[in-house]
Formats: C-alpha cells, sequence, structure tokens
C-alpha cells in the first residue's frame, strides 16, 4: 500500500515488478514482469488520480546515485578527458607545415590559395617559423616551373612578402634574414619588377644586416635589368668593397653581357682586358670571351671578334662549339 497525493489508499500489485535497495542509494529494478491488464485506482473517492501506466513509465531503467565522486576517480575522468581532447586537436607546427609545404611546391601542387591559407595559419599563432623554413619554402616557390597548380612563382614570393610585411604580426613570425631579401631580389629579376628589387636592396642596407656576394651580384642584376649599366659598372669596379664584398666571376659575367646587349662591346672588352691583367680568380674565362666576341658580331664588327678570338688562344683558353 502507498499513499495517494489525495489521501487515498493505492495498491501496487507486487507482480507486477519487485525492487531492491542497493548500496548508496542506488536504486535498481531487480525484476519485472508485465502485468496483465494492471490498473491503478484510487481506493477512497473513486476518482482516478492517476492514469493507466505501463511498467516502464512506472520503473526507470535506471537511477543515478547522487553520492560524491572521489577524488582520485574524478582526477583520472579528467585525465582522461584533456588527453582525448588534446590527441583530436594537435597544436600547429610552423617547421612541419612548410616543409610539407616545400615538398608540395617540388612537386607542382601547391596552389596559390594553399600557400595563402599556409600564411593565414602562421599569422594567427604566436610560433616564428625557422628562418631555414622560410628561406626554403621561398627559394623553392621561386624558382619553380610552370605548372597547372602555380603560374608564377617569382610574382607570388613578392604577394606573400608583401602581406607579411603589412600585417602586424607578420614580421615577428616570419623575421627576413638576408638569406629572404636575396631570394626576393632574385624573384623580382624574375618578375620583370627591377624596381621593387632595387628597394629591397635599399631595405637591406637600412635594416642593418650584413650584406653578402649573392645580394651584392643580385644588385648587379636589378641594375643591368632596369639599363643602369654604367651604375652596375661603377658599382662593381668602386663600390662593391663597401658592401664588404668583392666581385666574383658572376659578377664580371654579368655586367659583360648587360654591356654587350647595349651594344657597347669596346666597353665590355675594356673590362675584359682589365680582368686579365689583374689575374686572380677573375681572370678572363671561356664564359667572358665567348660573351665579348657576340657582341661584336651582333654589331657588325668582325674583324674585332676575330682578334679577340686569336687573343684568347694566346692565353690558352680552349675554344667550344659556342666559338665555332
Amino acid at each position: 500500500m502507498i499513499q495517494s497525493p489525495g489521501g487515498g489508499a493505492v495498491e501496487w500489485d507486487s507482480d507486477a515488478a519487485e525492487v531492491t535497495e542497493r548500496g548508496g542509494g542506488a536504486w535498481r529494478r531487480k525484476s519485472s514482469r508485465r502485468l496483465a491488464g494492471s490498473t491503478l485506482a484510487a481506493s477512497a473517492s473513486g476518482a482516478a488520480w492517476l492514469p493507466h501506466f505501463g511498467r516502464r513509465n512506472l520503473m526507470p531503467r535506471r537511477l543515478y546515485s547522487t553520492r560524491p565522486m572521489s577524488y582520485t576517480r574524478l582526477r583520472r575522468r579528467l585525465s582522461s578527458s584533456s588527453t582525448t581532447t588534446s590527441s583530436s586537436s594537435p597544436s600547429w607546427c610552423p617547421h612541419a607545415a612548410f616543409a610539407t609545404a616545400t615538398e608540395r611546391v617540388r612537386a607542382g601542387t601547391l596552389s596559390p590559395e594553399h600557400v595563402h591559407h599556409l600564411f593565414d595559419k602562421l599569422l594567427r599563432q604566436a610560433t616564428p617559423v625557422p628562418e631555414h623554413s622560410l628561406n626554403g619554402f621561398l627559394a623553392a616557390l621561386a624558382r619553380a616551373p610552370d605548372s597547372s597548380a602555380c603560374k608564377d612563382g617569382p610574382a607570388l614570393v613578392l604577394a606573400i612578402f608583401n602581406r607579411v610585411s603589412r600585417e602586424e604580426a607578420g614580421l615577428r613570425v616570419a623575421t627576413p634574414a638576408i638569406c629572404t631579401y636575396c631570394i626576393l631580389m632574385d624573384c623580382c629579376c624574375r618578375a620583370r619588377r627591377r624596381d621593387l628589387g632595387l628597394a629591397f636592396f635599399d631595405r637591406l642596407v637600412r635594416t642593418g644586416l650584413k650584406t653578402n656576394q649573392i645580394a651584392a651580384n643580385n644588385l648587379l642584376k636589378c641594375l643591368c635589368h632596369a639599363k643602369r649599366t654604367d651604375e652596375a659598372v661603377s658599382v662593381l669596379l668602386h663600390r662593391i668593397s663597401d658592401l664588404g664584398c668583392a666581385p666574383n666571376c658572376i659578377s664580371y659575367n654579368t655586367v659583360l653581357k648587360s654591356l654587350c646587349e647595349d651594344s657597347r662591346s669596346q666597353q665590355a672588352l675594356d673590362l675584359l682586358q682589365m680582368m686579365a691583367k689583374e689575374g686572380g680568380v677573375c681572370s678572363p674565362s671561356l664564359v667572358k670571351y665567348n660573351t665579348v666576341i657576340h657582341g661584336f658580331f651582333k654589331e657588325g664588327q668582325v674583324s674585332k671578334a676575330c682578334n679577340l678570338y686569336h687573343e684568347m688562344m694566346q692565353q690558352g683558353v680552349v675554344p667550344d662549339v659556342v666559338n665555332w
């Protein structure tokens, strides 16, 4: 017998369900049998305060305990939850991300959209990308051949660096080094943006970074491509030492080629003879002689071209198929 809310006595057939109390106040159903034509009726007033309920409504499948969880069990559950969360969302690693992107550039499968998405992630977090990872990626992108995924790598490099320079966190997570500026200047020459290449060199000098031979040669290349050959000659002969560098074979080849393309092969010959007098590592080579000889032929000065050829033979430089 149980007491109803209205005060009447209610009968409960024990055959409908049996329950037992277990430790800690947790109630679980021990056994239950379907009650044939079971009803709960009010006894005194005859008013039915309870409708007809089935077995499942009377007895819930499980009642949980309100006993507090122990400290040890709580720590174990929180630790398990933390481990699951961390394993499902690992932290982003710039070094690994840029290494993967570099391989995709070399495979020709990295699109400009993917490149911008990569820098989106970089600019949203605080960990700077390692210098070698950044420069390796930019160098690979600058020299990547045109593909269906990316048509113009050098232009994309310049666009990315321009974006990094504008962002507040850009130079903090992607700090340019001397190698970075060399890559950017080379991209300017490839993208026919020589004026921007000269601006990058000026920025390099103002940052206080020490200029190296590659940067100096890129400066000469930008000047020559901008048809400022006289300035390139001046830098080569007088000012390159002020940058802490000495001209090498690439320096002289760049200026000699520019002079000959400007139909100034005689001035190129004078520079070549000066190199022969000075000797050293920058003495005239087969490539330098071929450049000037070709310049004379292009200008129609065949006799000078032949004389220079014989001079080359006297210097012990063996001709190749280009000479013939």
